[in-house]
């Protein structure tokens, strides 16, 4: 072999091998600089201390005018709206708003 042909086949393999591993190495960087995804927050279990203050708002709402006010949820929420029987824009719902809103 002569001194051209070795610098050639050197050449050639080194390109080769540049070929092969620029590939590999953009994945791999792709790889390592995103974030790894965040898993949504678990949800509270539903407890009985959660929910008592809500079901005397609940209370507080049906003695002042709003006597189809739905009790709470397990997590303390309320579901309102036309399937209820609840309209918040009601003036019989906003009165019992300010009167039981010390509870809210």
């Amino acid at each position: 072999m002569t001194a051209t042909t070795t610098a050639t086949t050197a050449t050639t393999t080194a390109r080769h091998a540049a070929a092969l591993l620029l590939p590999v190495a953009a994945l791999l960087l792709a790889g390592c600089s995103a974030a790894p995804p965040r898993a949504a927050a678990p949800r509270p279990a539903p407890s009985a201390t959660a929910a008592a203050p809500a079901a005397l708002y609940a209370a507080c709402m049906r003695l002042n005018g709003v006597p189809q006010f739905p009790d709470p949820d397990v997590y303390g929420g309320y579901r309102l709206g036309p399937a209820t029987g609840v309209d918040p824009r009601t003036p019989e719902y906003r009165a019992a708003y300010t009167a039981c809103e010390r509870l809210a």
